[in-house]
């Protein structure tokens, strides 16, 4: 009934009965495996809830679909690049650094382990105060 339930809630309010069916059979279940029992009343719920949500708040689309996509030069595309580099670089150092700052600061840090997340904050506080 739960499964049903998510299922006509999820078909109703997305406006897809059979992907919320699916969905709701197999992501929401606990266990990883697809739940069979759960598919026949989750498709009758999800098509039934379907329908009446339609027939009150009308057919239309959920997402607004612009009718002409933009096109932009080709030229664009090497700024893209170009900003797609410095991104992957700004990762890196970000993930290095935090890596790096927890392995050389925080793991030798004689303190409790509950009490390391006080002494980020209160070095976070120190680093940027309140404006």
């Amino acid at each position: 009934m739960l499964l049903a339930g998510a299922a006509g809630g999820i078909g109703a309010i997305f406006k897809g009965p059979m992907g919320a069916a699916l969905f709701a059979t197999e992501v929401l279940y606990r266990r990883p495996e697809f739940e069979f029992e759960a598919i026949i009343p989750s498709i009758f719920s999800s098509i039934v809830a379907y329908t009446v949500f339609t027939l009150y708040y009308g057919w239309g689309t959920v997402f607004y679909i612009p009718t002409l996509v933009p096109i932009f030069p080709t030229s664009e595309l090497l700024i893209y690049a170009v900003f797609a580099g410095v991104c992957a670089v700004v990762g890196f150092i970000y993930i290095s650094f935090f890596y790096g700052l927890r392995d050389r600061f925080f793991k030798p840090l004689r303190v409790s382990r509950f009490l390391k997340p006080a002494v980020g904050g209160h070095l976070q506080a120190l680093w940027c105060p309140r404006v």
